[in-house]
């Protein structure tokens, strides 16, 4: 994809890199949620590389209709790992189908929940949380199971925290 800003032409990459490079400059964490197979979450790096339409989450793809990967050299790429991911329902019925990103929780109302990325699935209705302070492993724990169709979350000034669902509805999570 190119864009045009003023007359001057860049590749969505270079684009990409740029806000990644503001973004790291301004000391803010950005995180990537693939909303295709597997489902993973990335915390973004100025011009990382993250193999999408090659690798989804830590697999390299095959073509849907033909024998063969995508890029049969994915395997000996340097493309950026995911800090965590899981498997489609046919794979482990735990798993989900494609990630809608969310937030990370800064608040003083569920200090069980404070460092923590929660993000849900769009097909499932899912609702993951995932500990980005600190070191890895980075575990993902189901929070609840909504059968919604999760569209987008946000957190309020004091805390509370919401997600939308694709009928248009707000719904608040509560932790108990």
């Amino acid at each position: 994809m190119i864009l045009d800003d003023d007359g001057k032409t860049n590749t969505l990459h270079t684009m990409s890199e740029t806000v990644g490079q503001l973004l790291q400059e301004h000391g803010v964490t950005l995180y990537l949620g693939d909303k295709i197979e597997p489902g993973l979450q990335d915390r973004v790096v100025a011009g990382g590389n993250y193999g999408w339409p090659i690798r989804e989450g830590p697999e390299c793809q095959a073509f849907p209709d033909t024998a063969g990967l995508v890029d049969p050299q994915c395997a000996l790429l340097p493309l950026r790992a995911p800090i965590a991911a899981y498997a489609h329902p046919s794979i482990d019925p735990r798993g989900g189908n494609a990630i809608v990103g969310g937030v990370v929780y800064r608040g003083r109302r569920w200090p069980a929940l404070d460092g923590r990325y929660l993000f849900g699935d769009f097909v499932n209705g899912r609702v993951w949380s995932l500990m980005v302070d600190g070191a890895a492993p980075h575990r993902l724990e189901l929070l609840a199971d909504t059968h919604l169709q999760i569209t987008s979350f946000a957190q309020t000034p004091d805390g509370r925290l919401y997600f939308t669902s694709m009928d248009g509805s707000l719904h608040r999570i509560t932790v108990r």
